[in-house]
């Protein structure tokens, strides 16, 4: 064997390798985006869950303090009305 066989073997091994290594890491690539997506997925399901668990909090808190205010509001009224007659 000459060494140009030998240098054009080398070659097409490191071609084949090569290719085989690219072939892997896509596949690899692919496996990882797949599992990062789900996991995406999830927390923004997460996310709108707790989202509406605020809102539905908020709008408690809200109603709450309107009806603080309400009261005040009305304590004060018959505070005066009471205190001048």
């Amino acid at each position: 064997m000459s060494l140009a066989d030998l240098r054009d073997l080398v070659i097409i091994i490191w071609g084949v390798v090569g290719i085989v290594a690219l072939i892997l890491a896509m596949v690899l690539a692919f496996i990882i985006f797949s599992k990062v997506m789900g996991i995406l997925n999830t927390v923004s399901k997460t996310v709108a869950s707790i989202h509406g668990a605020i809102q539905s909090l908020s709008k408690a808190a809200s109603f709450a303090t309107g009806l603080r205010q309400g009261f005040e509001a009305f304590s004060k009224l018959r505070k005066k009305e009471g205190g001048s007659g």
